[in-house]
């Protein structure tokens, strides 16, 4: 299975999206007095990080059908 350059350019921004947001975590527990790393809310960020990727995955493809051309004039792909 090939993902579009529409699906491409959608799944590495939220990659690094995700991961933008995962260094942000760890600088902000830095400066937060009582907060520390911990393995397992790297596990749970990370699953945040895997459930917004596949839920923005799957929204863009639904858009991608629900504005797909319609009728005899329709491209096939």
């Amino acid at each position: 299975m090939s993902i579009p350059r529409a699906g491409t350019w959608i799944l590495s921004s939220s990659i690094s999206l995700a991961r933008k947001n995962l260094v942000g975590d760890r600088v902000h527990k830095i400066f937060v007095p009582g907060r520390h790393f911990d393995i397992i809310d790297l596990g749970f960020d990370a699953a945040g990080d895997v459930t917004a990727i596949v839920l923005v995955l799957l929204v863009a493809s639904l858009v991608r059908y629900a504005t797909r051309p319609i009728g005899a004039h329709a491209r096939r792909v």
